[in-house]
């Protein structure tokens, strides 16, 4: 069970294209996590979570994503930082 509080977007690119991560803030028993829609520049989706560890924000369950999110891991734990700082 979680509790879902407020969304916000980042927008991005890579060589092929453009890409949207939509964040969804969670609570959940283990605490805050995100909530991530991923959409690439063909439309497909990819939904995953991220929770902090040891100071960032980590990709749960990061083997079964394709390698466009998971290069984009640090900037998605930035993005995050900075929607806490601001909210």
């Amino acid at each position: 069970m979680f509790y879902c509080m407020e969304s916000f977007r980042h927008y991005s690119s890579n060589e092929d294209g453009d890409l949207t991560f939509t964040f969804y803030k969670t609570f959940t028993l283990e605490g805050m996590q995100f909530l991530v829609i991923a959409s690439d520049f063909n439309s497909k989706f990819q939904m995953f979570h991220m929770q902090k560890e040891d100071k960032q924000w980590k990709i749960i369950d990061a083997e079964k994503l394709p390698g466009w999110i998971l290069k984009v891991e640090t900037d998605l734990s930035k993005t995050i930082e900075n929607s806490l700082v601001f909210a």
